[in-house]
Formats: structure tokens, sequence, C-alpha cells
């Protein structure tokens, strides 16, 4: 018996952005797998890309696999840490970069991470020439 099931475009878009994330998260962390020793060993994984000015941000929200506690999220890859972005001293990832979030589900986890680290880069981006006094 065969069972088919056509697959509509959002399906595959969702499809191909897990594989895609997946992949590139499994690949970040052969390069430096100290990426992952704050995640909890058989946590569930959920990935979010975001881009806060120049910078390709890669968030991980996690959660014991079975368990009821919240989402947790935080950075796992950025690229390329621009000065504008460094608010430590030099040679050192900034404290948001260490940043944990939580909420009931991932995206909440992920929205309040969001959230801080673009309000982080705000506050220490340099204001545009005919703003500075």
């Amino acid at each position: 018996m065969t069972i088919r099931h056509e697959l509509d475009p959002d399906e595959v878009a969702l499809i191909t952005r897990n594989l895609r994330d997946t992949l590139d998260f499994v690949a970040e962390v052969i390069d430096d797998p100290t990426r992952i020793d704050h995640l909890p060993t058989g946590s569930t994984l959920d990935f979010r890309v975001i881009w806060v000015r120049d910078e390709r941000i890669r968030l991980t929200a996690y959660r014991p696999s079975g368990s009821d506690e919240p989402w947790s999220a935080r950075v796992t890859f950025h690229e390329p840490l621009s000065e504008r972005l460094a608010v430590t001293s030099p040679g050192r990832a900034p404290a948001m970069w260490d940043a944990v979030t939580t909420g009931e589900t991932a995206d909440e986890a992920f929205d309040a991470l969001e959230a801080a680290l673009r309000a982080e880069a705000a506050d220490h981006l340099p204001l545009p020439a005919r703003q500075r006094r």
C-alpha cells in the first residue's frame, strides 16, 4: 500500500529551513565543540537566525527532553563580531553573547533574547554624524 502526501510550498519551505538550520548548527559545533557546553545533554533544540546590523546571529532554544521546564535561549554563533557591537574589552565576546532568556515556548524565549540583543546593539552603536554633538 502506497500513501502519497503532496507537500504544499509552505511545508517545503519549513522542512528546508529546518534542515538548513540543523546542518548549519552541526557544522558550527564541529568547528567549535565548546558552543554546546552549556546545553543540557538530551535537550530538545530549536534554532532562529537573526541579523542585528551586519551581524548574523544564531539563537538556540533548548529544553531538557520530556521536561515541563521553560525553554531557554542563548546565542550559539555570531559572525562577524564588529567593533560596533563589541561592548567589552577587545578580544573578548560582549556580555550580550552570554545572555540567556526563558519562555514558555521556544518562540517566547527567542523573542525575549532577540529583543535584548537588539536593545543592547542599539545602546552601543555610534550615533550618525548629524546626531553627534
